[in-house]
C-alpha cells in the first residue's frame, strides 16, 4: 500500500461568524469599569459646582460647528442634543479636540441615534441646563455595557415619543430619521453638487421619492446574531449561547439584509 504526503499551506481566517468561546481557567476575570450614571432628571444639584458627572445618553441632533471667543482665545464648539429615558432634552456643548474626532464620528451615525456614554461632563445652568465637555472628558460611542442595551431598546419601541419630545424641546424641528414633509424633494443625481456647497462637517438631510430595486434575487437576505446586541454570529437560529460582545447570555435571531 503505497501513501503520499502533501505540505500544503492553509489559511485560518476567523470573521465574524466564526463561533469563539472562552476557555475557562483560575484566573478571575476583569472586572469592568464602574460608572456613576446620572439620569438627567436628577442633575439639578450638580449645576455650576466642579462635580464630573458621568451619563449615558442617545445623540438626536447635531448643530454645526462654530468658532466662539473664550477668555482663552478662540475656541472650537459643537452643540449635540442628547435625551436619556427620563425624557430629558439637553445641550451637550463638545469643545475643541472633540469637535474633530468624536464629534464627527457621532454626525456621520446620527440617523442610527448613536448611544453615547460621557465622563467627566460639566453641568452648567447656561439655558436652564445643558452640559459640557471637560478636557478630561471621555466619550464612548455605542459602549458596551448592559444600561446602554437596555436604553437601545427602550429607545427602539419609544421611537415616535422621542422624536416628539426632542421636536417639542427644541426651538427647531428636529432633523430626524422621519424627515419633514416640508422638505423640498431633490433628485439623487443632485445631492452631490448640493453637498459641494454645504460647509465641511455639517450634517445635512435630502428628501428623494423613489423606490427600491433588488439586483441580486441570490443575496442571503438575512443574517443570525445576537438577540440583545445585534452582532453576527455563526450559531444556529434560536440557539442559545454567550455573546461575546455584550457578554449576555442570549439566542442567535434572524435579521433583516438586503442590498439594493
Amino acid at each position: 500500500m503505497n501513501f503520499e504526503c502533501f505540505h500544503e499551506i492553509a489559511q485560518w481566517i476567523i470573521n465574524s461568524r466564526t463561533i469563539v468561546e472562552n476557555i475557562e481557567y483560575e484566573e478571575s476575570p476583569l472586572k469592568p469599569p464602574d460608572y456613576n450614571i446620572i439620569p438627567f432628571n436628577q442633575l439639578d444639584i450638580y449645576k455650576d459646582t466642579d462635580a464630573e458627572v458621568d451619563i449615558l445618553a442617545i445623540a438626536m441632533m447635531t448643530n454645526a460647528p462654530r468658532q466662539v471667543n473664550t477668555s482663552h482665545g478662540k475656541s472650537l464648539v459643537q452643540d449635540i442634543y442628547v435625551i436619556d429615558s427620563s425624557l430629558k432634552v439637553l445641550r451637550l456643548a463638545m469643545w475643541n479636540k472633540f469637535v474633530h474626532d468624536e464629534c464627527s464620528e457621532i454626525c456621520n451615525i446620527i440617523m442610527e441615534k448613536p448611544i453615547v456614554l460621557a465622563t467627566k461632563i460639566r453641568v452648567s445652568s447656561y439655558n436652564g441646563l445643558s452640559l459640557s465637555s471637560r478636557p478630561t472628558s471621555v466619550f464612548t460611542i455605542e459602549p458596551f455595557l448592559a444600561s446602554a442595551i437596555s436604553l437601545r431598546a427602550w429607545a427602539t419601541e419609544d421611537n415616535l415619543l422621542l422624536e416628539e419630545t426632542i421636536a417639542k424641546n427644541l426651538d427647531r424641528p428636529v432633523a430626524s430619521t422621519s424627515g419633514s414633509s416640508t422638505d423640498p424633494l431633490v433628485k439623487i443625481s443632485e445631492i452631490v453638487e448640493a453637498l459641494k456647497s454645504i460647509p465641511a462637517m455639517t450634517r445635512s438631510t435630502f428628501m428623494v421619492r423613489g423606490k427600491f430595486t433588488i439586483s441580486d434575487l441570490h443575496q442571503p437576505f438575512f443574517y443570525l446574531s445576537c438577540a440583545k446586541c445585534s452582532k453576527t454570529t455563526g450559531y444556529e437560529k434560536d440557539e442559545e449561547f454567550l455573546c461575546y460582545n455584550c457578554k449576555e447570555q442570549t439566542t442567535a435571531k434572524p435579521r433583516r439584509i438586503t442590498r439594493t
